[in-house]
């Protein structure tokens, strides 16, 4: 069985398991969203969404299994919050976003009272560079498929 047809039969499976049918167009929509992403990876996250006691009550979308496979962007940069203050390299990201609120001499030009405001400016910064990042990550995926599709 290939990685798709996993992903396919356990999409299906998950649907079933909500009383909804997955249809073909519905189907192929997924694959080409996620059908590159190793089986193991989505089906955890299939199965973790099933389990998430605030979005786990509806049929999940391809954005639920990204943000069980991802992690949340909020999620994530209090994460990378955290690696700055204790002085572990950020990724890009990261690193935009630090640069974003002045870099590290911001960081070390402040007192402990405006550490809540610039954790709260890099949290917005590192939301914005991370959704300008994957949107452009997604584009070239998808023109990339579409074009595949179109010589196949």
């Amino acid at each position: 069985m290939t990685n798709a047809e996993r992903i396919a039969a356990e999409l299906v499976a998950v649907h079933g398991f909500y009383g909804r049918e997955l249809p073909e167009g519905s189907l192929r929509m997924w694959l080409d969203l996620i059908g590159d992403i190793p089986a193991d990876t989505v089906v955890a996250a299939l199965l973790t969404h099933t389990l998430d006691p605030e979005r786990g009550t509806f049929p999940p979308m391809p954005a639920d299994v990204m943000r069980h496979i991802r992690g949340g962007t909020d999620e994530a940069a209090t994460l990378a919050w955290a690696d700055f203050i204790a002085g572990k390299p950020l990724d890009h990201i990261g690193e935009q976003a630090l640069q974003a609120i002045g870099g590290r001499s911001a960081w070390g030009r402040s007192d402990e009272s405006q550490n809540g405001f610039l954790h709260r400016r890099f949290v917005e910064a590192y939301r914005a560079f991370r959704h300008r990042d994957e949107r452009e990550a997604m584009a070239q995926s998808l023109g990339t498929r579409v074009v595949e599709r179109i010589k196949g």
